[in-house]
């Protein structure tokens, strides 16, 4: 990790108008099954280490942040996941990486998928109530149903109602089938709670080039669906290098 280059991230901190930023970075999964995007993947690592340089480097401009790491702990047994969330600990190279950068446990706050899943159910519930035409009800037979990125590896729902809005794109995208919230609207959730937990002037967005298109559509809900108003600035660890997102939403 000595030669990552994130000099993308530079601005960020020498602008005037951003006085406390909160910055989303290191997300990994917890699931054995997806072990090549755990903690110990370089692009998890990398972003994590441009988050906490982020932070150092705002704070030596006089001004503040969080780190939030968010954790996805999907995909594993219930009674496991309680068990991981109530013992849960940063990994030994996160912390490594606070330290280099003279940062502590404290200035990481550590949010957990399953959490925001329940959540995200929760709001499409009440903004369906109060706003029904944010959404199209439609049949799950449809063909112009866009579910998820990569539609070969979409597991197959329980039969149920399928919520939709129009996307980025003009697609219908899906934001929940039956009982389960899709990644957008979990991710568009997080992203509104994390705005709405720190009130930062800007959120900074720190992922895995992998997925560029999730973050997207996540951000896009967030923005258009959800109602953030706070503006999300989006970059992506590929290799050892940190860009900037070549997408606007």
């Amino acid at each position: 990790m000595e030669n990552v280059d994130c000099r993308a991230l530079d601005p960020i901190a020498c602008t005037n108008s951003v006085r406390r930023a909160a910055i989303i970075a290191g997300h990994y999964c917890l699931s054995p099954e997806l072990s090549d995007l755990s903690h110990d993947s370089d692009a998890e690592e990398i972003s994590f280490l441009s988050g906490a340089k982020l932070l150092h480097d705002l704070r030596s401009q006089g001004k503040d942040g969080v780190l939030v790491l968010w954790i996805n702990d999907i995909g594993i047994d219930p009674a496991e996941r309680e068990r991981l969330r109530a013992e849960y600990a940063l990994p030994e190279n996160y912390r490594a990486i606070l330290d280099r950068y003279a940062l502590s446990r404290s200035d990481v706050s550590v949010m957990f998928e399953s959490a925001m899943r329940n959540k995200a159910s929760t709001t499409l519930r009440k903004l369906a109530k109060r706003s029904p035409e944010t959404f199209l009800v439609v049949s799950p037979d449809d063909p112009a149903l866009v579910r998820c990125i990569n539609r070969a590896t979409c597991q197959a729902e329980p039969p149920g109602r399928v919520y939709a809005v129009q996307g980025p794109d003009q697609e219908m995208l899906v934001v929940k089938e039956g009982p389960n919230p899709k990644c957008n609207l979990i991710l568009g959730t997080f992203l509104k709670q994390v705005t709405s937990d720190y009130a930062p002037d800007i959120v900074v967005n720190i992922f895995n080039a992998i997925y560029s298109n999730r973050i997207r559509f996540g951000v896009y809900v967030s923005k258009h669906v959800l109602g953030n108003s706070t503006p999300i600035f989006n970059y992506f660890a590929d290799g050892d290098v940190v860009t900037e997102a070549c997408w606007h939403v």
